[in-house]
């Protein structure tokens, strides 16, 4: 397979190699995750921030380039995040009133990477392309800043909206990198004893996890007083009617105190938390490409939204990584935000702390 390498700034094309059999293709949404890869080639004309592209029938992966290094003489290391993982910096955001939430995260990438006049960052071969009509509130405080990639799993949680790629060819040469946002999908199922899975391996907390938050006003409040309660229901989104029958069950609730000032917020912050709290699960399953039942890229992708249906339990979970080794034969799938690598709990702990 192919591997072609551009300038990370013009999309010039620098160089092109063949990739061998070692590699290990990694997207991350929760924790962004190095890609590994071994060329068959030495002294490749290419640089860290540099950018490669490898294309197949089943996906198309662009990395951006962290390190390169020379093998036995023969061969090349080279390790790179996806492309998207290129805009995981702290930006300053505003909040949104209420507005389409794809122009919102398009125009803060356009902002950092493309609307500027210094030709060290500025991405000009970026186009934009909003493909949902999604319409929310977001909230933050003054000065906040914010990653780009934490902003797009914020997004993707609370309003099934994600940010993702595609190639643009001009005279077959790749001239543009298309940034879109897109609607992810619902209503998937997925069953533990599907014929196409394999190496399942289902790793739950201890606790259940809360599907109702009851907001209780501050006893210093002059203009709202009232108790709000917000509830996870079955189908994954937040109401605001606990008496509902499309909820758990069992509640576990908890409460929590609410100034004058936070009243506007309640309802962001009531549904992050409780999406959070639902996505407490790290669910991993190899799968067969070519399966006539279901399969990646071919039924779902990277932030959809599935029921997976286990002996005990069904989880209204998230697909949040994707991964191939060594071949495009078999994927790796994980649901759930939870992270059991010691190296990878350390990395969103760090993301979350900041």
């Amino acid at each position: 397979m192919n591997v072609t390498f551009l300038d990370g700034l013009s999309l010039e094309v620098k160089d092109y190699a063949f990739l061998s059999d070692d590699y290990e293709i990694i997207i991350d949404s929760v924790v962004p995750q190095k890609s590994s890869l071994v060329i068959n080639k030495v002294n490749i004309n290419a640089e860290v921030g540099d950018l490669l592209v490898i294309k197949n029938e089943l996906l198309t992966f662009v990395g951006s380039i962290t390190t390169i290094e020379s093998g036995d003489g023969f061969t090349t290391s080279i390790q790179a995040y996806d492309f998207v993982s290129k805009f995981d910096i702290k930006v300053p955001v505003t909040s949104l009133g209420y507005g389409n939430v794809g122009d919102y995260i398009l125009n803060i990438i356009k902002s950092a990477f493309y609307n500027t006049n210094d030709r060290h960052k500025k991405l000009a071969y970026l186009l934009f392309q909003n493909k949902t009509s999604k319409y929310g509130s977001l909230t933050f405080d003054d000065d906040t800043l914010e990653s780009i990639v934490d902003l797009n799993e914020i997004i993707m949680k609370e309003f099934s909206v994600r940010l993702a790629y595609e190639l643009i060819y001009d005279d077959g040469q790749i001239s543009k990198i298309l940034i879109k946002a897109i609607d992810v999908t619902r209503g998937l199922s997925i069953r533990y004893n599907l014929g196409a899975l394999s190496d399942l391996v289902i790793n739950d907390t201890d606790e259940e996890s809360i599907n109702e938050i009851i907001y209780v006003p501050k006893a210093a409040n002059t203009s709202y007083k009232i108790t709000v309660s917000y509830v996870r229901l079955n189908d994954g989104t937040i109401g605001t009617n606990p008496l509902v029958e499309n909820r758990p069950s069992k509640a576990y609730f908890k409460y929590e105190t609410y100034s004058d000032s936070d009243y506007p917020n309640l309802a962001s912050k009531a549904k992050e938390s409780l999406l959070d709290s639902s996505l407490d699960h790290n669910i991993t399953f190899n799968i067969t490409i070519d399966n006539s039942t279901i399969a990646p890229y071919r039924d779902f992708e990277i932030g959809d939204f599935v029921s997976f249906v286990s002996e005990n339990k069904t989880y209204d979970t998230l697909v949040t990584r994707l991964s191939f080794k060594n071949s495009f034969v078999i994927a790796s799938v994980t649901l759930g935000e939870h992270r059991i690598k010691l190296t990878e709990k350390m990395k969103l702990l760090n993301r979350r702390n900041e």
